[in-house]
């Protein structure tokens, strides 16, 4: 039988901007590869760096067409174009994660956004608010919940097969702080080890998030399963916090330190976040 047209047809794939990620990042390349991987996705516009210069030198690197020198600017320009942005992927500093997000949402973007949520409770309420208001997804992206040894253990969980169930303990261990690299001018390490810029909660809203990411998803969704550790490097809290960042939670705690905050995508726009779950 002949292929034709008709038999190779899909859906457009959703345009994608992205805030942060460029040179000298970590996570956003791994946003751009769980894109490319799911094909759902073509990335399209960003303001990869606060600096007009490097972000455009990032777009340059990753033959991306439209970039900006700041969100602002590039929400913007984008919600007025035809051919803008569907979505956009947050993957800056925790500090910037409420702003940007606000930003994209009041102009009906998408939003899919790195954990935590934010680096305060009180923006984490207030972003909460913003999102559902907006009428659009926020995507806050807990993928640990879609690894398949998590759903199967939550599958032994319900089934009954591990009885019951009165402590979990995970790790996420890691051990790239263990010497104060920041010290270096190591990008990565400089902004993790800012309590203005990671939020008071340290590695919990990091490392701390990824295990308690995998331990939901495990879960009945009781509430039973309710702790997570970081990994160690220079802190009792672990994962990629300093000494000098609280340990245990306080009023200034970012609300992911305390819990998982999702606000969920309604079923018709699921395609949104196949990359991510």
């Amino acid at each position: 039988m002949a292929i034709t047209a008709a038999h190779v047809a899909r859906a457009p794939r959703i345009r994608l901007g992205m805030v942060g990620g460029g040179r000298g990042a970590f996570i956003g390349a791994v946003h751009r590869i769980a894109a490319r991987l799911d094909d759902q996705y073509e990335l399209v516009a960003g303001a990869f760096s606060s600096d007009p210069e490097k972000s455009a030198a990032s777009a340059a690197d990753l033959g991306v067409a439209r970039s900006y020198g700041s969100y602002a600017e590039m929400a913007q320009k984008e919600a007025r174009r035809k051919d803008g942005i569907e979505a956009v992927a947050i993957v800056t500093p925790n500090h910037m994660h409420a702003p940007v997000a606000v930003e994209f949402l009041k102009r009906g973007i998408h939003v899919i956004c790195d954990k935590p949520l934010t680096a305060t409770l009180p923006e984490a309420k207030k972003l909460a608010k913003t999102a559902e208001a907006s009428g659009v997804v926020f995507a806050l992206t807990h993928n640990y919940t879609g690894y398949p040894m998590i759903r199967q253990a939550r599958e032994m969980i319900a089934a009954g097969a591990l009885g019951d169930i009165r402590l979990v303990n995970v790790e996420y261990i890691q051990d790239w702080l263990a010497e104060p690299i920041e010290a270096t001018g190591q990008k990565q390490a400089d902004w993790r080890t800012d309590p203005a810029r990671s939020g008071a909660g340290g590695a919990t809203g990091g490392s701390g998030l990824a295990g308690a990411g995998g331990m939901e998803g495990a879960g009945d969704g009781t509430g039973l399963v309710a702790g997570a550790g970081g990994g160690a490097t220079r802190s009792s809290a672990g994962g990629d916090c300093t000494a000098r960042q609280p340990t245990t939670p306080t009023a200034s705690t970012p609300a992911a330190a305390i819990a998982i905050i999702k606000i969920r995508a309604p079923d018709i726009l699921t395609r949104l976040s196949k990359a991510l779950w």
